[in-house]
């Protein structure tokens, strides 16, 4: 386990770019080994998550080819439905719950058994939420006691008819991964597949279809966001540049907010439906956000955006309906509240106890450290705002989370003070890896100052 020291920052200047974006460049990869040809992605992110997911491409028997370094130049995808050859051996997904369950929907219909093993973190994550669904459309699906968890194993159905069929499902919790792994399965099911979900998520998997040349059919009906499409012989290969990756921007967006005297340009940000939610939260707490629309190649425009710091941010209150799009910026938007002025509040996060890590804990704990007074009270996080800069530096255990790595070196740039007595000490820095391995890079850059020690 790798561990780093970061002292506090005047300021944040200049232009960082991005990883591109994780939950599109997953997407892009896996219905690019659908399509019939060769699709041509750049700007994929580069981080060990997607790298596992253009490993599992290869293997299923798509021939893939980079040009240049992974995530800086063109990855070619050249597959097709019928092009799927059983691997022969456990899929390592290392951390990444997307490659699992938006895999598991990939081969649900095929005439073979595949595996996916993860790291200890990623096995114990709950993979009912799709074993359900993917069964009853007549996949075979083995998990470990009743939560599903890795090893997970998929073969394709035995019945007679050896097809999937199409299903209509309501996902009980609004879930992108949930409502993609039931979509990949439906363009090899017979009939029409149908997701319905109480609240809007990410759109990231029907955009990508479209771009495919997949028809999918959109409507809000009986309370329920719905999504249906039927079985396809034929995607069209996909020419797609991945646009940066909120949830990353959304750590330099809080920095450059709570670092007195800083600017900061973050360009091509994807903006879609439930990924700028965070935006909207900062600029109500009193962010200084400059956005401008850019053409995209996926989906609506993309945001190039200005920050610039200011003197105090409001404390904020968010319902439950609203987190399903921002849940992976919550650790960040804690940090932003833990500074704050007045008591914010956090509503309706269960869904955080079942991600890398039990975050809700770990964003208290990170708080705690800073010396910010948090709690949860059922599935509700309640922070105080110091109305100030941190007064302590943190120690912050990420137990293998990204996410809370980057929160906690945030965090650490803010604390008031200079120098080595005021270093924020982070354990599991190695985990940053998973989806921005060039932060702490970025970080020095930034800050125009030696901030990381080892």
């Amino acid at each position: 386990m790798s561990v780093i020291k970061i002292a506090p920052a005047k300021s944040l200047k200049g232009q960082v770019v991005v990883p591109g974006d994780k939950s599109i460049s997953h997407r892009a990869l896996l219905i690019g080994s659908m399509a019939k040809g060769v699709s041509r992605f750049s700007g994929l992110n580069h981080g060990e998550d997607v790298a596992a997911t253009a490993q599992f491409v290869s293997d299923l028997g798509c021939e893939t080819d980079l040009l240049g370094s992974w995530g800086s130049k063109e990855f070619h995808v050249k597959g097709g439905m019928d092009s799927y050859r059983s691997i022969g051996r456990p899929v390592w997904a290392g951390n990444s719950g997307t490659l699992v369950r938006l895999g598991a929907g990939l081969v649900a219909g095929c005439n073979f058994t595949t595996v996916f093993e993860g790291d200890e973190s990623l096995s114990n994550r709950p993979m009912e939420r799709i074993m359900e669904p993917l069964r009853a459309m007549g996949a075979e699906i083995t998990g470990v006691g009743d939560r599903c968890t890795l090893p997970l194993s998929i073969h394709g159905p035995t019945s007679e008819s050896k097809e999937l069929v199409g299903i209509t499902w309501v996902t009980p919790v609004a879930s992108a991964q949930v409502k993609s792994s039931i979509l990949l399965a439906g363009l090899r099911a017979n009939g029409v597949t149908t997701v319905k979900e109480p609240i809007a998520t990410r759109r990231h998997t029907e955009e990508i279809l479209a771009l495919a040349g997949i028809p999918v059919e959109e409507y809000f009906e009986d309370g329920y966001n719905t999504v249906s499409i039927q079985r396809a012989s034929y995607l069209d290969p996909i020419d797609l540049h991945v646009p940066g990756d909120p949830s990353q921007a959304a750590f330099w967006v809080v920095g450059a907010t709570l670092l007195e005297g800083s600017e900061l340009v973050i360009p091509n940000i994807y903006c879609g439906v439930a990924r700028d939610g965070f935006l909207k939260v900062l600029t109500l707490m009193g962010a200084n956000i400059e956005k401008e629309e850019v053409k995209s190649d996926v989906g609506p425009t993309t945001l190039n955006l200005v920050v610039r710091s200011v003197s105090e941010l409001s404390s904020i209150e968010i319902q439950k309906d609203d987190i399903a799009g921002l849940i992976d910026e919550i650790p960040i938007l804690a940090v932003a509240a833990g500074v704050a002025n007045g008591v914010s509040r956090f509503c309706g996060l269960s869904e955080l106890r079942v991600k890398e890590t039990d975050r809700l804990a770990g964003i208290v704990s990170l708080l705690e450290s800073f010396g910010v007074e948090a709690a949860v009270e059922g599935d509700d996080l309640v922070i105080e705002g110091l109305g100030t800069k941190f007064q302590k530096p943190g120690r912050v255990e990420t137990n293998g989370d990204h996410r809370m790595a980057m929160a906690g070196a945030i965090g650490a740039l803010s604390v008031e003070g200079v120098g080595s007595e005021v270093e924020t000490t982070i354990n599991g820095w190695e985990s940053v890896a998973t989806s921005y391995p060039g932060f702490s890079e970025d970080i020095e850059v930034l800050t125009t100052s030696n901030s990381i020690t080892s």
